[in-house]
């Protein structure tokens, strides 16, 4: 499994993206409270992911392509043809 799938450019945008998050929301006087709440939670992954150097949702979406791209190949390797044509 590969523990790194972030460049480091995407690690140093993801930081300062979460860091300016929660900036923005220690500086917003005139803002709901509800908006004062969510936005450090929301600034906690980009942060923590580009900290650890690796995205869970990103190796997912990896696997699954990997998958169905190796059964499309199977299939095409087994002269499997679709009887909707």
């Amino acid at each position: 499994m590969n523990y790194e799938n972030l460049t480091v450019s995407q690690r140093l945008n993801r930081i300062l993206f979460g860091a300016a998050m929660i900036v923005f929301t220690m500086m917003a006087s005139a803002t709901p409270l509800g908006w004062l709440a969510i936005l450090p939670l929301l600034a906690t992954y980009p942060v923590f992911t580009g900290i650890y150097g690796t995205d869970p949702v990103v190796e997912f979406a990896r696997q699954r392509v990997a998958g169905i791209a190796h059964a499309i190949n199977h299939l095409r390797i087994s002269g499997h043809r679709s009887r909707h044509v």
